[in-house]
């Protein structure tokens, strides 16, 4: 709504001059009593018809100019459409984070132990983070080994298939190989040897298991040491057995 106070004082000041200027008005008025107010009336509301539309009109000329001076009763509907749409933008992001703001009101218990249960799953994770990283160094120790034994064995290979071809062929010199005969047979004993200590340590391992294991009368790891146990005594046994054959052949190849 718009102020159009000026427009009623201005009308007001007609009708006074009006009336000042009539004094047949004035006589009416005292001797005809409350009859004669009707007309007067009807009058004025004439005028604040004509105003009104007037006020429309200039209304409806500044939203088609797009310049809509903003008073105090304003209202949104006399705005431009694109102060209109702003204004509903503006409201509808008002009531959206009201509702926000009542959904975390209403789940502010669940969310605090949720971000109380965050410090928790965070040690988890550093615990897991931890034996991750300690199972990615044994893994590489691992691979490194396995890489240094198959390099081995390659090497082993290459020196056995050349005894044997000279053997074959009959070319083998044994004085000139001795060298090689010899490192052959002494990284194969400290390829045993190393067994033979992890073996061992394996079995101090077993042993301390078992003693302190005695007295507990809900000991269920009986069978799984066991088949650690025959494991074990297997392991050695093909051990031993390559140990023989490496003498054996050693023999054959002294012997011709």
């Amino acid at each position: 709504m718009f102020n159009f106070g000026n427009s009623s004082v201005n009308n007001n000041s007609n009708n006074n001059n009006n009336n000042n200027s009539n004094p047949n008005n004035n006589q009416q008025t005292s001797f005809s009593g409350f009859s004669s107010l009707q007309p007067q009336q009807q009058q004025q509301q004439q005028q604040q018809q004509q105003s009104q539309f007037q006020l429309q009109q200039s209304t409806n000329q500044n939203q088609n100019n797009g310049n809509i001076p903003i008073e105090r009763l304003t209202r949104v509907s006399d705005l431009p459409n694109d102060a209109q749409n702003l204004i509903e933008q503006l409201n509808q992001h008002i009531i959206q984070q009201i509702s926000i703001s009542d959904q975390f009101a209403l789940n502010e218990e669940s969310l605090g132990q949720t971000v109380e249960s965050v410090t928790t799953d965070v040690a988890e994770i550093q615990k897991r983070e931890a034996r991750t990283q300690a199972a990615l160094q044994l893994d590489q120790s691992s691979l490194e080994t396995l890489r240094d034994q198959v390099h081995g064995d390659a090497e082993d290979v290459r020196i056995s298939t050349r005894f044997v071809d000279g053997i074959k062929t009959g070319t083998l010199n044994l004085r000139g190989s001795t060298d090689l005969i010899l490192k052959y047979f002494f990284d194969v004993t400290n390829t045993i040897e190393g067994d033979i200590k992890a073996y061992d340590k394996l079995i101090s391992s077993i042993e301390r298991h078992v003693i302190n294991a005695k007295g507990n009368s809900q000991l269920q790891d009986s069978e799984t040491l066991i088949a650690a146990l025959k494991s074990q005594h297997e392991s050695f046994m093909r051990v031993a057995s390559k140990v023989a054959t490496a003498h054996d052949r050693v023999n054959q190849v002294t012997q011709q």
